[in-house]
């Protein structure tokens, strides 16, 4: 009897170590450079990352493809370029923040709206990060980029020539998502290369990586016919991973974890509104009745102006212009609040 539970025992610590075998090599998952990631969302749209760099601030993404067109900065009444430093920009801006609605004139005198910007103009889109979940935005390292904590960038010139220069990543050229073709203003195939921005200023310009042509040229920063392709640096474990091989047909896919169906009563109590225009104008003295999305017709919306002096509006959302001027007309029910800018204009 002894020696048949000596013989158990034996064999069980020698399947215990299998078994801890095992679990080591499934959570031991080394991401090589050129894999490919699916991480986040954007337009609704799962995000696919390549591997380009693994160094002590993190794994360093780069978007497979151009995610969408848009200005670096806005211009503004001080610089009618529009600001060609990555800190000061719209661009920044919208790439490192989840908000429902990004108040950019709190924020700055650059204000990506459709007078401020050549194509594409951007003011009260959501932030880049809106859709991540927690745990995604979590797993973002945060780095130092001109003395600004950034979670979200481009590129440098220098990055761009170190490790995209190579033809596992195609020299750097890179095609637009169909969603980016979908809504741009600009004109551009999915089909074919697209300039995407680079963080790097020359005098009032700023750097592209060209989509047609080889090498670098500059633009003007309101110029919101230029691609967007972010980098980000990542912490990740096999933990967070719940598929795939890393390849192009497989990427490896980050479980978004904190992703939940909302019961019948969470989605009765909450409401997402959405104005119909993101920007309007009228001249002073003219009223136009603004329009949101998203509330039934027994909720009852709450209307208030910025600034009374240049629009006024009632509780129908009839905007009145008062003098020339930007205002912003705020909408809010259950919990939701957007805005809208209005510019009056001399009659």
């Amino acid at each position: 009897m002894k020696k048949v539970f000596t013989m158990l025992l034996v064999f069980l610590m020698v399947m215990s170590c299998f078994s801890n075998v095992n679990v080591q090599a499934e959570s031991d998952i080394s991401l090589k450079i050129g894999d490919y990631i699916e991480f986040g969302k954007y337009l609704d749209t799962p995000i696919t990352w390549r591997v380009i760099d693994n160094n002590s601030d993190g794994i360093l993404l780069i978007s497979d493809k151009i995610l969408c067109l848009k200005a670096f900065c806005a211009q503004s009444p001080n610089n009618k370029y529009g600001s060609s430093e990555f800190s000061e920009s719209t661009l920044r801006t919208w790439l490192n923040s989840d908000a429902y609605s990004i108040d950019y004139a709190e924020l700055s005198e650059y204000v990506p709206n459709k007078r401020n910007v050549e194509y594409n103009a951007y003011v009260g889109e959501e932030g880049f990060l809106h859709y991540f979940t927690s745990h995604e935005k979590n797993l973002i390292n945060e780095i130092t980029l001109d003395n600004l904590r950034t979670k979200v960038f481009m590129l440098s010139q220098n990055e761009l020539d170190q490790y995209l220069s190579k033809s596992l990543f195609n020299q750097g050229y890179a095609y637009p998502t169909p969603e980016a073709v979908k809504n741009s203003e600009y004109v551009v195939k999915d089909t074919e290369y697209c300039d995407y921005w680079i963080r790097e200023k020359f005098d009032a310009g700023v750097y592209i990586m060209r989509g047609r042509k080889e090498g670098s040229t500059t633009r003007q920063p309101k110029n919101g016919r230029i691609g967007v392709r972010p980098a980000l640096y990542l912490s990740v474990t096999s933990d967070d991973i719940s598929s795939g091989s890393g390849s192009e047909v497989s990427p490896y896919i980050i479980d978004r974890k904190d992703v939940k169906t909302p019961s019948n009563k969470e989605k009765k109590s909450k409401i997402m509104l959405r104005f119909d225009k993101k920007e309007v104008a009228l001249n002073v003295n003219e009223i136009i009745q603004l329009k949101v999305k998203g509330a039934s017709k027994n909720d009852k919306i709450t209307w208030k102006s910025s600034d009374k002096l240049i629009a006024i509006v009632d509780n129908l959302g009839n905007v009145k212009g008062i003098r020339p001027g930007i205002a912003k007309i705020y909408a809010s029910c259950r919990g939701s609040k957007v805005f809208c800018y209005v510019e009056v204009k001399e009659n």
